[in-house]
């Protein structure tokens, strides 16, 4: 009989132990979901595991486009959290703008390397944006870690209407730009035609469409279209 290996026996152990963090973890996403949103919510969000379609426009912009810098109100202030500052940034209010329990997985994405872009106006939080970059999302739409996915914006309803949301976005290309990255993308659904609006005014173009088939939450269908044709590939996640 072979002798396990010193590294076979802790590997072991860590596929072990980690069976019932995971069991622990979607149970609590389970009781905070009925909690928060109900029943029907909840037999719906456990539907979409089983099965679900999506469709997303890709938008992307490359290092050479160059724009004027955004203007601010005097009173507005453009705000970067990463890793470094985020335990000093987080607060109730924060918490609560962010979405306060549906946003753990957003933190922890954050001390793993994600950055975190906030608006606030007098004070107040109006604007919020991340950049991603090692997601379960961007391998669904074929985006590769090396390019940052500006995603999970929003927009307080206060604030909406006067072009935050578009001056928003292009502050946060031009932080990426400067930090070298070459290339930038946003995905948004083709039904919000305000997103679309915001996103090529801050300076993004249409890339293309991408429609995904997801079975179990792993399975995954990929159907792309862009000006090249289209693509079909499948996947596990």
């Amino acid at each position: 009989m072979p002798i396990p290996s010193e590294t076979t026996v802790p590997e072991r152990d860590r596929a072990t132990a980690f069976v019932p963090r995971l069991i622990k973890e979607v149970v609590s996403r389970i009781a905070r979901l009925w909690k928060q949103r109900g029943p029907w919510a909840t037999f719906r969000f456990l539907l979409t595991r089983i099965f679900r379609r999506e469709i997303h426009w890709i938008y992307a912009m490359d290092a050479v486009q160059r724009r004027a810098a955004v203007a601010w109100k005097p009173t507005e202030r453009f705000r970067i959290v990463d890793a470094g500052n985020l335990e000093a940034e987080l607060n109730p209010t924060l918490d609560e703008f962010l979405g306060g329990p549906s946003a753990v997985e957003n933190i922890r994405g954050i001390r793993n390397g994600d950055l975190l872009f906030l608006v606030t106006d007098e004070e107040r939080y109006v604007h919020r944006g991340y950049a991603l970059r090692r997601t379960r999302q961007k391998q669904l739409l074929g985006e590769n870690d090396d390019t940052p996915m500006i995603a999970y914006c929003y927009t307080a309803p206060a604030a909406r209407g006067r072009g935050l949301y578009q001056r928003a976005l292009a502050a946060e290309a031009d932080y990426l730009r400067a930090a070298g990255f070459p290339r930038i993308v946003i995905e948004t659904d083709p039904s919000n035609i305000a997103s679309q609006k915001g996103i090529l005014a801050a300076g993004f173009a249409y890339e293309r469409e991408v429609r995904v088939w997801i079975l179990l939450n792993s399975l995954v269908v990929r159907v792309t279209r862009d000006r090249t044709g289209r693509r079909l590939r499948m996947l596990v996640l």
